[in-house]
């Protein structure tokens, strides 16, 4: 196939003039889609914007619907080629982008009507930012919300999250053209993995600042057929060597940061947690992580809480460090957690009865807030809820809410003043702002150095927390 683009001088483009934003748009065999893409894109409420499509070899009638909109609106600009992949595809598109800020959207997403002006307006106002994504809805196949996914909207939390996970979604953001350019733009030899991961990691090395808008701006498809869902191995493997040499590169580069990285990283996500047990399911052996290696090294020279230690070690094998992690837990207050931990293990824990003062009484606000989401169908929700009274402290806080629209149906007998069900229609509003933030990051009250740590092992301790 020869490519084929309009040029500047086609009726196509809009005018001489360059558009405020370039929006890019890499599309392969998404006709089911790409329509509804193109959409939600023409109906911005800022109208100076450009659209290129660039489709990447497609062999469905993809082709024939990006040009449908091409002949009826000049700010669209179509473009095809031999199929290249994602990086060679949106770097195309990113040649053929006149504006100042470019946009993303993937083939199978929408975006809300003021995401561009919104993102546009907050570059202008912030000359730091080079990049800038918000918070992004989940939907179906058929389009409908399916929950939210939220994002750190701190620039210097995104920095050390992003070594990680994907702490800003790309086809949720805007970014400086000039900048994506002199950080070598896409990878174009990764077909399956994550060019966009690669370019994230670019920018932040580079000493760019990137964030988050608290806004729900983008719809992002849950689609099987998806690049996302297809790659699944392939982008988990590239991710994890993408985060391994950046930690590497940041290691050389300042090593005082690269220690905090890793404590910071070790206290969120532990080894052994859930967030390892998920990339197990798709790497199969994977190796520890620079951020892991260098955060036992500052273990080994006692830069690290013997708890801290005992909860990581804990969490990579809790037969043969349960009585330790519960003697610490005993001797810091929390004896109470202990209990469940050696419970846990199968040893002998001391009956309920026996414990004197169990759990930390707090007079003001709620310590730890768990979140229970429950859908249509959900014939488990009442032995969660249960299980959920029954274990938690006594000033913990309980919150169940729909993530698929239908309401949650929570029996009158099962009322109990810990216990909050959100109403439909107030699960977006809320947890859409910093109500939600207050409930996710919020946990028992401990000693500040172990702060981070804490919280993150109660889902083991709790076999039933694995359903928040």
């Amino acid at each position: 196939m020869k490519p084929q683009a309009e040029t500047p001088d086609s009726p196509q483009r809009a005018g001489d003039s360059n558009p405020r934003v370039s929006v890019l748009m890499a599309a392969y065999n998404c006709a089911a889609y790409v329509g509804e893409a193109i959409e939600s894109v023409l109906a911005q409420t800022m109208p100076d914007l450009e659209l290129i499509l660039v489709d990447d070899g497609s062999t469905d009638q993809s082709p024939e619907i990006m040009k449908h909109y091409a002949d009826q609106d000049a700010r669209v600009v179509v473009y095809r080629q031999e199929n290249q992949g994602i990086g060679g595809a949106t770097n195309q598109a990113l040649k053929l982008a006149r504006a100042p800020y470019i946009a993303i959207l993937d083939s199978d997403d929408t975006m809300v009507p003021e995401r561009l002006a919104i993102q546009a307006d907050y570059l202008d106002q912030h000359a730091d930012i080079a990049a800038v994504g918000s918070q992004w809805f989940t939907m179906n196949t058929q389009g409908d919300i399916l929950g939210i996914d939220r994002q750190p909207t701190d620039p210097n939390s995104l920095f050390t999250l992003m070594f990680a996970y994907f702490a800003m979604h790309h086809p949720t953001i805007m970014a400086r053209k000039e900048i994506i350019l002199a950080c070598g733009a896409y990878d174009s030899k990764i077909r399956r993995g994550c060019m966009d991961y690669g370019l994230f990691f670019n920018l932040l090395l580079a000493g760019h600042r990137m964030t988050n808008l608290p806004y729900l701006l983008t719809r992002w498809r849950l689609n099987p057929s998806g690049a996302t869902h297809g790659n699944a191995g392939p982008q988990t493997e590239d991710c994890m060597s993408i985060r391994a040499k950046g930690f590497m590169k940041m290691t050389a580069q300042d090593s005082n940061r690269a220690n905090q990285l890793a404590l910071a990283l070790v206290r969120t996500f532990p080894a052994g947690s859930w967030f390892d047990e998920r990339v197990s399911h798709l790497v199969s052996d994977p190796a520890p992580s620079p951020a892991l290696l260098r955060w036992r090294e500052l273990a080994a020279r006692g830069l690290v809480s013997d708890l801290e230690a005992a909860c990581v070690n804990w969490l990579c094998n809790e037969q043969d460090y349960a009585e330790q992690l519960a003697d610490l837990l005993g001797r810091d207050g929390f004896f109470w957690l202990g209990q469940l931990v050696l419970g846990k293990a199968g040893r002998v824990a001391v009956a309920s009865d026996k414990i004197v003062n169990p759990v930390p009484i707090i007079a003001t606000s709620p310590g730890l807030a768990l979140l229970i989401t429950t859908q249509a169908g959900d014939h488990e929700l009442m032995d969660r809820v249960r299980a959920s009274l029954d274990s938690l402290p006594e000033n913990a806080e309980i919150i169940v809410f729909s993530t698929d629209g239908t309401a949650a149906n929570v029996p009158a007998s099962l009322l109990h003043p810990r216990l909050r069900v959100l109403p439909t229609a107030a699960v977006i509003t809320k947890l859409g702002t910093k109500h939600c933030r207050r409930h996710v990051t919020s946990s028992l009250p401990v000693p500040q150095r172990d702060a981070g740590i804490i919280p993150n092992f109660l889902r083991k301790a709790w076999p039933h927390c694995s359903q928040i």
